[in-house]
């Protein structure tokens, strides 16, 4: 993970918070990751707990888009994007899907297809897996770290049904 030590961060008042090197900063990273990073420092700094996020990648044979014939924009196709697989509830997704269809009329079966991809993202990140990645019939499932029930429970069922799932030591 990324880390910030407590001697490398400086806080200034409001008004000097992206002024000069901070600027920089944000540029360099984004202006969202970098007021993550500085929330996560504050926290830990202050002996808060930091929740570690987890950002599920997955790779699936499957063509789901926004096409640019449904958004022209690059730049508004780009933040819907982020926006999709930026939502942690089922009423966000629906929120979203719904304000697509209202400011671009019924989506294709591509961007379609993307609601389900960020829905199985949002369900993954749930259970703390990692990463998915999915061709010829197998599927890969990588966790994180996982709480002890947790990990029981996938072994459990590994071993219930050994045809169907295999655990690599990794």
């Amino acid at each position: 993970g990324f880390q910030i030590a407590s001697h490398d961060l400086e806080l200034r008042g409001a008004g000097n918070l992206l002024g000069g090197e901070q600027s920089g900063h944000a540029a360099a990273v984004g202006l969202e990751l970098y007021t993550e990073l500085l929330e996560a420092a504050i926290h830990d700094l202050r002996g808060e707990p930091v929740e570690a996020k987890v950002d599920t990648e997955i790779k699936i044979p499957v063509s789901a888009l926004i096409p640019p014939e449904y958004v022209p924009s690059e730049t508004q196709r780009l933040h819907l994007y982020k926006s999709l697989f930026a939502v942690d509830s089922d009423e966000a997704l629906g929120e979203l899907r719904r304000e697509l269809a209202d400011r671009f009329g019924p989506p294709p079966a591509e961007c379609a297809l993307l609601f389900r991809v960020a829905r199985l993202k949002q369900q993954l990140r749930a259970l703390g897996a990692v990463r998915l990645t999915a061709g010829r019939g197998v599927f890969e499932l990588r966790f994180g770290e996982l709480p002890a029930a947790q990990a029981a429970h996938l072994v459990q069922v590994a071993a219930r049904l050994p045809l169907r799932y295999k655990l690599a030591p990794e």
